[in-house]
């Protein structure tokens, strides 16, 4: 005890004199600085002042040098020069790129952005006082097809800007160019009204005609989109005297729903709605207890195996499509094959090594997508031996955003998930979750995987489908986890990288360019050893 307490006193004395050692070397390089700049001393500071007080006579001199201290270490010569909006200086972050890559990704996304010009939304302004009567959003047409300006009219106090001798001169135009107006003109008006424009751009009419009579004439004005744009905007700008008003038009071809032809029954519902999708690579045993599972408590539901291992072998049980891979094709590859084979309304993907239990209630995940339609994910959660939930393992993240001038910042807050569900307590937003999950085919398939994360890909995932999917994950549904690893099996899945790049930081930095992400925050780097401890050399399990 008395060595454990003496031990206990050498630690306090050294870091009690460690931090008055510190304390004093900033006071010698303060009044060092100090010395240098006592004719920077701000303006509004008194002289008597600033010579009683030593603190105000260096204070600029000491902010700066705090403010260098901050920065100075955190970016390599290679790197940009950071810019003002975000930064990632937390434990486990990347980025940003190089300069060079910086240069080439801004000159992609700016090649983007000007191809995706129409589809924005512009900015619209409405006055408080204005003699318009105006629709100004929620018109939309097709693209080469007509459509009234709807709603627009003047308001008979407009008569007192007017002398009796006055013409009423309204105008109407296309500010991004997109489209032409006419306007027809009744037999009875000819001689009262001058239509100048017919079929451009920027239409105007001259009329003599009482207020009524102009509005009776601008319910006709129609606008036709010139191109055929698939979802473009464009903002009609209606002149009257010095009055304006602004309406948004959406150009739009709206799609074909995707409708699911399902009348069925009850019993056979879930078989009939509901695909398991898996990957497998060089874990046979592993995916035929996943198949004998499924067949033991969804006998007549589709399984789908994809399979990229070298020496392909045949997959026991029933109702399962097993497609073949060239070797090592790659991990999102493979759930592209899936998901492109899926016939079924929704699908449940989850990896090889899992396995469903009596927890496992797929109908309780179908009738929750089915009762909020707007959710396109529900995520499952792993069980322990005891069948209970396992906190440690596929926990939901979610992704904190900020943007800078040079991409977005983002964190990744690990166990961390938003709100629960409307009505469903054990179910909760989440911008990422675990490989069991409920998903809408039609709307997964619009983010799709991306097969050049051959190796090793989760988050990518999630990244692509921000802002995309809506997705939630419920603690009440639950596969266990099988985790089974051989030698082979681990000395392919933990070479990490991107195509010809390995390693870790390249599969980050693939995402940083891809996404156009400044930095990453929140990610841990994996350094498996060569030779794991905890594997058996004969290559069965995982010893745990």
């Amino acid at each position: 005890m008395r060595i454990v307490w003496a031990l206990k006193s050498i630690f306090r004395y050294t870091i009690t004199f460690s931090l008055f050692l510190w304390l004093f070397t900033m006071y010698l390089h303060g009044n060092q600085m100090c010395e240098d700049d006592d004719d920077q001393v701000s303006s509004n500071v008194e002289p008597r002042e600033v010579q009683n007080d030593p603190f105000l006579s260096c204070r600029e001199s000491f902010i700066q040098w705090i403010d260098q201290l901050r920065t100075e270490e955190i970016y390599d010569e290679d790197m940009e020069v950071p810019d003002e909006g975000c930064s990632c200086h937390r434990f486990g972050s990347y980025g940003p790129l190089g300069k060079e890559t910086l240069d080439r990704r801004r000159y992609l996304l700016e090649k983007m952005n000007g191809e995706n010009t129409e589809i924005k939304d512009q900015l619209v302004h409405c006055p408080v006082m204005s003699v318009f009567s105006f629709i100004g959003s929620g018109i939309t047409v097709e693209p080469l097809v007509d459509v009234k300006t709807l709603g627009v009219s003047i308001h008979s106090s407009a008569s007192i800007f007017l002398n009796s001798y006055s013409p009423y001169i309204v105008s109407f135009r296309s500010t991004r160019i997109l489209g032409s107006f006419k306007v027809h003109v009744n037999e009875i008006y000819a001689d009262k009204v001058e239509i100048i424009g017919q079929n451009t751009d920027f239409l105007r009419i001259n009329s003599s005609l009482s207020i009524d009579e102009v509005n009776q004439l601008l319910s006709n004005v129609t606008y036709r989109s010139n191109e055929m744009y698939m979802n473009a905007r464009d903002v009609v700008q209606v002149t009257f005297l010095h009055f304006e008003a602004q309406l948004n038009l959406h150009i739009f071809r709206e799609p074909f729903p995707k409708l699911y032809n399902m009348d069925i029954d009850d019993v056979t519902a879930i078989n009939r709605q509901v695909t398991v999708v898996t990957k497998t690579f060089l874990r046979y045993d592993s995916v035929n207890k996943l198949v004998e599972s499924v067949n033991r408590f969804y006998p007549n539901m589709s399984i789908i195996v994809v399979d990229d291992s070298e020496y392909p072998q045949p997959i026991r049980g029933e109702n399962v499509k097993h497609y073949i891979m060239p070797f090592k094709e790659g991990w999102f590859a493979g759930r592209n094959l899936g998901l492109s084979q899926v016939a079924t309304k929704y699908f449940f993907y989850v990896d090889d090594d899992m396995v469903f239990t009596k927890n496992t209630k797929l109908e309780t995940l179908l009738s929750r997508l089915e009762q909020y339609p707007k959710l396109d994910i529900l995520g499952a959660r792993t069980e322990d031996k005891k069948g209970t939930l396992d906190d440690n393992m596929f926990n939901p993240a979610i992704y904190m955003r900020n943007r800078s001038n040079s991409g977005y910042c983002i964190y990744r807050r690990h166990p961390k998930h938003y709100h629960s569900v409307e009505d469903l307590p054990m179910c909760h937003y989440a911008d990422e979750i675990g490989n069991i999950f409920l998903g809408r085919t039609a709307s997964v398939r619009k983010v799709g995987f991306d097969p050049m994360l051959d190796r090793v890909g989760h988050m990518e995932f999630y990244y692509d489908a921000l802002g995309v999917l809506r997705i939630a994950v419920c603690d009440d549904v639950t596969v266990f986890h099988d985790r089974t690893r051989t030698q082979e099996y681990i000395s392919h899945r933990y070479t990490d990288g991107v195509g010809e790049r390995v390693g870790y930081k390249e599969r980050v930095f693939y995402s940083l360019f891809k996404n156009n992400l400044k930095c990453i925050g929140g990610v841990k780097m994996p350094v498996p050893p060569k030779q794991p401890p905890n594997i058996d050399l004969k290559g069965l399990k995982v010893k745990r």
